[in-house]
């Protein structure tokens, strides 16, 4: 089996040997507890993709992937890189090569919730227009053409500056509820309001203002890009087409965002096919903060990216959201990014929202009825 991931829990849990890529070349090589090491999690019992749960082995433990003392100690690659060793008594690798300990690193800054030492925390938002009361949801509901209930209905309001994540198991219609939000599916009732003002449920209905307000990040971004237009032109459109900014100035607005979040500005340059899912992901970010809407709805954003780039975009998303006071829909099975990155949350379950309340109190529950990672699709 090869595994290409960027969960390094799961590499853990399932590999014999670790081979860590950067620019295309393999910079580190070696069995998993070597290079990865027993990881940053809390001693005990972890939650597994099966919902079940594993004990994190540590250094001193005999295992079928880890060396023990008696093993053989690894040799470099080369005698110009660095010599592997064993994980240390910490359960730490010793030294390897540097894209390796930024991997590491990276995790282990997420697992603690905290901002790193290279970026602030949230941002302090500016204060909000007077007549902005924000998106707010009442009843929203969406059903199959049979009748049959795919979400709903929920009532939500996001007033300006608030951030909340959506948490619960797969097919549970928190995606279902935030395209309805968007008017990417219309829902069969309720009504979703604007500043108090109602929208129109189809988002060809909107206006382009209505069209700006909400912003929508799909899990998947690559379909949303066109396929021969390099990517800073379609970046720069937003502003341009919705704010009304000149060309330039909405270029090096994407550019600015796009480098907040870790992207080379001469990727911006190369059509989409010539960049990677995760790139791509963060393109998709740019391009919907620089529409500065009311709301934002972040719809897996963190799962195609490396550890490395994810802690950049947790870093960086509040900064980003200040300017606006935009608020924050967040789902996502990344427990530790929704921690980082909201201070609210609702549990969704059957399609209704049966759980709501600020993030401390509703992830326990959500982290023992739903698995570490997944895909939405309901």
């Amino acid at each position: 089996m090869l595994l290409l991931s960027h969960d390094l829990r799961l590499v853990r849990e399932t590999a014999d040997r670790v081979i860590v890529l950067e620019h295309g070349r393999a910079v580190d090589d070696g069995p998993t507890a070597d290079v990865l090491g027993a990881g940053g999690a809390a001693p005990g019992n972890r939650p597994t993709a099966t919902g079940s749960t594993a004990t994190a082995p540590t250094a001193t433990e005999p295992t079928a992937k880890a060396s023990t003392a008696a093993g053989p100690t690894p040799t470099g690659p080369t005698a110009a890189g660095p010599t592997p060793t064993g994980p240390t008594a910490t359960g730490l690798p010793a030294v390897r090569h540097r894209a390796t300990r930024e991997l590491l690193a990276a995790e282990g800054n997420t697992a603690a919730g905290g901002a790193t030492a290279e970026g602030p925390g949230p941002a302090t938002p500016g204060p909000a227009p007077e007549s902005r009361a924000g998106v707010a949801a009442t009843d929203i509901a969406v059903r199959r053409r049979s009748g049959d209930p795919l979400a709903g209905p929920v009532s939500m309001a996001f007033p300006p500056g608030d951030t909340i994540a959506l948490l619960g198991p797969s097919g549970s219609g928190k995606t279902t509820f935030a395209r309805a939000l968007a008017g990417l599916t219309t829902p069969s009732s309720g009504e979703i309001r604007l500043d108090g003002r109602p929208l129109p449920r189809r988002i060809d209905r909107r206006t382009p203002t209505q069209r700006r307000a909400i912003q929508y990040v799909h899990q998947n971004s690559a379909g949303s890009f066109e396929e021969h237009r390099p990517v800073l032109a379609q970046l720069a459109d937003t502003a341009r087409l919705l704010r009304g900014l000149r060309r330039k100035e909405a270029t090096a607005e994407a550019i600015e965002a796009a480098d907040a979040l870790g992207l080379d500005p001469a990727l911006l340059h190369r059509t989409p096919d010539r960049l990677s899912g995760g790139q791509l992901q963060r393109c998709a970010l740019v391009r919907a903060l620089t529409a500065r809407p009311a709301l934002l709805v972040c719809d897996e954003v963190t799962s195609a990216l490396d550890t490395v780039s994810r802690r950049q975009v947790l870093d960086a998303l509040p900064r980003l959201l200040a300017p606006a006071r935009t608020a924050l829909l967040f789902i996502s099975h990344d427990l530790p990014a929704v921690r980082a990155l909201t201070e609210e949350a609702a549990l969704f379950e059957g399609g209704r929202c049966v759980r709501r309340g600020p993030v401390g109190e509703i992830l326990p529950a959500a982290w023992s009825g739903a698995p570490g990672s997944g895909d939405d699709e309901a």
